[in-house]
């Protein structure tokens, strides 16, 4: 895969090579391939490593590549990948089809390691009975050229902690994970006020930028253009 061209990409990457899954699937949990570009790069060089847990793996293709239901026409008719979250889609399928991705504790969607399993339809969520009808949908059409292999549906095991595993981890990746697009409300109320504040400053400077020109700059360029006219004019 391409080298990783965004700073907090490269920083994220050599972060998560050194820890263990539950960490890789926050990060999957928490960032949005469709929100940047260097998220989506992120996403995808989390899916090209060997070790990515089948976990990370499902999450990504459900729940963070765009809304699947918009992919999922040109999956089954076999259409090229057209943005960088479709090839994500893609590359997560073909691998499954391939090699695979590692197993690990943690599973997902399904059956928890306390043995509650969703097998009454009353219990399932919606999300489950859209991904099984989507499946379905695309292994019933006589147009699909690509089926979703069982490997990447809900799976049972462990269920796996939300939160970051240490104090010093939580500060490195709520900075590259919005950084990279991931919204304040994905870290609910564990970032202080504060924290929160500065980031939504420092994250959206362009708009600051605009708001600077238009209502500061705008108004005192006015003002001294009226000064200097009525200086020249002998009015002072």
């Amino acid at each position: 895969m391409a080298k990783l061209r965004n700073s907090y990409a490269r920083k994220l990457a050599k972060f998560l090579e050194s820890q263990p899954d539950e960490e890789w699937l926050y990060v999957a949990m928490v960032l949005r391939p469709q929100y940047s570009e260097g998220a989506c790069e992120v996403a995808r060089w989390m899916i090209s490593q060997p070790r990515c847990p089948r976990a990370v793996a499902v999450e990504f293709l459900w729940n963070e590549a765009a809304n699947f239901s918009e992919i999922h026409h040109d999956l089954v008719t076999g259409r090229a990948p057209r943005d960088p979250t479709h090839h994500l889609v893609r590359e997560i399928i073909d691998r499954s089809n391939d090699d695979g991705f590692p197993n690990c504790e943690i599973g997902w969607g399904g059956e928890d390691e306390d043995g509650d399993d969703d097998g009454d339809d009353d219990h399932i969520s919606g999300q489950i009975l859209d991904i099984r009808a989507h499946a379905r949908d695309m292994k019933n059409s006589p147009r699909t050229t690509l089926h979703i292999p069982q490997s990447l549906m809900p799976f049972s095991g462990r269920l796996p902690d939300r939160s970051p595993l240490g104090v010093p981890n939580e500060h490195f990746l709520q900075t590259n994970l919005i950084s990279l697009g991931a919204p304040l409300r994905a870290f609910g109320n564990r970032m202080s006020f504060v924290r929160a504040l500065a980031y939504w400053l420092g994250y959206r400077r362009h708009r600051l930028r605009i708001a600077l020109v238009w209502w500061v700059l705008f108004p005192l360029s006015l003002v001294a253009f009226l000064a200097i006219r009525d200086w020249t004019q002998g009015k002072f």
